[in-house]
């Protein structure tokens, strides 16, 4: 059996500025290895951290040496800078040194990732005067209360003109459940930031009364 090891990534394409873990994984012929390591480059000009066991950063790749025959996972994560665009790419090998000599072997792909384009959520409209929160602006990844609320009535009295072509005919409530969930979230860890323990009731009742004022679908 060969030396092999294996790189994979956490996510399917890279976000410039958004951190993006890679994963390679060794299998290792301990019958005539002795000692290996790790060399793996990088796509230039992105920023390295948390890198795993006993790795090093050179600036261009991230390399490390293990004394023994061990099968191992090792990590590292990458951010992208701001405006990158293209495709990424790796290149990395595995060499060893056993009792048959030293041998090298290619760190086997995904070698390449693309940039990954984000989609916001259908509830993420810019609805909203910001009476509860800070205006609600499209398109900014964040839902705030109003564009959630808003995006719950109009699945409650099926206005499919409202949501966009490619949702009409789907399971939309999974959609609201998910946006009341991310929302939730990040409303969450904005008070915690900000010391208070939680939404407001008067929130809460706010969104109750106006469900309720809405009439059920005939």
């Amino acid at each position: 059996m060969a030396n092999q090891a294996t790189r994979s990534f956490d996510l399917a394409g890279y976000v410039p500025g958004s951190p993006l873990v890679v994963t390679i994984e060794t299998v290792i012929d301990q019958g005539i290895t002795i000692v290996y390591g790790i060399l793996e480059t990088y796509p230039a000009g992105w920023t390295v951290s948390d890198i795993t066991g006993p790795g090093d950063d050179t600036g261009t790749m991230v390399n490390w040496t293990f004394l023994d025959n061990q099968n191992e996972t090792v990590m590292y994560t990458l951010t992208p800078p701001p405006g990158t665009s293209g495709q990424a790419v790796w290149s990395g090998e595995l060499g060893a040194m056993g009792q048959q000599g030293s041998s090298v072997v290619p760190i086997d792909c995904p070698c390449t990732l693309d940039e990954l384009v984000l989609v916001p959520h259908p509830a993420d409209n810019g609805f909203g005067d910001g009476i509860f929160e800070a205006p609600c602006l499209p398109g900014d990844f964040v839902l705030c209360f109003e564009e959630v609320m808003d995006y719950a009535l109009h699945f409650r009295i099926g206005d499919d003109e409202y949501f966009p072509p490619w949702l009409v005919g789907m399971p939309r409530l999974m959609y609201v459940l998910v946006a009341a969930m991310i929302w939730r979230v990040t409303d969450l860890k904005r008070y915690e930031d900000a010391g208070d323990p939680g939404l407001p009731q008067d929130d809460l009742d706010y969104a109750f009364q106006r469900w309720q004022s809405v009439p059920d679908i005939p």
